[in-house]
């Protein structure tokens, strides 16, 4: 048996991963999937929760969201299962008692402990627990070479890359039956129809750098561009006011947060991501995926999803200038969305979910090798 611990079940990346994967997993059992609950210990964050009931994948919600109490609860449900083959850690927060039981007991433990590292950066009180205690995991499975490689992975004793990947399936079966999806889509928004339109994905909050794509907005290379941001989060209120405040709210629209965000990666002209930092943002992965051309930040793994021009380009740091810049070359050479949406995630690519979960329960294996 396999449990996974996530701090929250909302629609994160990391969140989104691990449903994906699991019902991916549920579907084709690949080599090394195992029966599997999922802890979330952060119950009022659960949208995923039902969704992996759905499956027939055990969720277990706690009920404290303290970290320190979480953990305890956390502690108390690895014990009571009889056959549990391996602990997976998505969040720093969750893995302390049991790495520091396992330092107390000074001797071996039929139960793996994983830790998958999401980010390059951690907040300090983690980084300095990490350094005391990530030696007592079995393996730490990075997103992307520079999580490998950065401070946040820099403590375990073994560390295995596992690039992420996406459902195109789907995606491909979505768009076959959907053929109507751009016009209908940008009609939900109120896009002009000489407008181009460029979707961001992701939470609203200042990391992600939404402000610059907005300010972007005002470049007059861009006055025929429309933006849909995806996503929920404390920033929005400002974000509006922002795009109030420089004359662009009527070509700034707030989806919110949705399932399968992918479908407004797959209807748009262009994905912007212009984050300051990141691990593997599952967002850029789909846009690739679908073939939709990608404007981000260069930061984190991004260069191992944007590899060559004709994917879209890179900027050095989440600026307007540079953005609009980038977004006006790309646009101006990208066909419109409604031309290419029927070939969207076809033909072959790298970020499949079936290369994905493979790897992923390989690397589970080689943790007791």
């Amino acid at each position: 048996m396999i449990i996974e611990a996530i701090r929250g079940l909302n629609m994160g990346g990391a969140e989104t991963l691990l449903f994906t994967r699991l019902r991916h997993a549920v579907e084709h059992r690949p080599p090394g999937f195992e029966r599997t609950i999922v802890v979330n210990t952060l119950r009022h964050n659960d949208h995923f929760a039902s969704q992996l009931r759905g499956l027939g994948v055990e969720v277990v919600e706690l009920p404290s969201t303290h970290p320190v109490r979480g953990m305890k609860q956390l502690s108390s449900v690895i014990a009571a299962q009889d056959s549990v083959s391996t602990v997976v850690f998505h969040s720093p927060v969750t893995t302390y008692l049991e790495k520091t039981r396992r330092a107390l007991r000074r001797s071996g433990s039929r139960v793996r402990l994983i830790d998958v590292v999401h980010s390059t950066r951690y907040r300090a009180p983690y980084q300095l627990m990490g350094a005391v205690l990530d030696r007592f995991s079995d393996l730490a499975i990075a997103v992307g070479t520079d999580v490998a490689e950065a401070p946040t992975a820099r403590h375990y004793r073994a560390v295995s890359t596992v690039l992420a990947g996406v459902d195109r399936e789907r995606m491909r079966s979505w768009t076959r039956a959907s053929p109507e999806a751009p016009s209908q889509m940008r009609g939900q928004l109120g896009v002009p129809d000489g407008n181009r339109l460029v979707v961001a994905v992701g939470s609203l909050i200042p990391l992600k750098g939404h402000r610059h794509v907005i300010e972007a907005l005002r470049s007059p290379d861009l006055a025929e561009v429309s933006l849909a941001l995806v996503g929920e989060g404390a920033e929005r209120s400002s974000l509006q006011e922002l795009a109030e405040g420089i004359g662009v709210s009527s070509r700034v629209h707030f989806v919110g947060r949705v399932d399968d965000a992918w479908r407004w990666t797959a209807i748009a002209d262009a994905l912007v991501h212009p984050s300051y930092f990141e691990g593997l943002p599952v967002a850029v992965i789909e846009a690739a995926a679908l073939g939709t051309p990608i404007v981000a930040t260069d930061v984190g793994g991004l260069r191992q999803i944007v590899d060559r021009p004709s994917m879209g380009r890179l900027v050095e740091a989440p600026d307007a200038r540079l953005l609009s810049a980038a977004l006006s070359e790309v646009l101006v050479t990208a066909r419109p969305a409604a031309q290419v949406f029927a070939g969207r995630a076809t033909g072959e690519s790298f970020w499949s979910m079936d290369r994905y979960a493979t790897d992923f329960y390989c690397a589970l294996e080689s943790a007791a090798e």
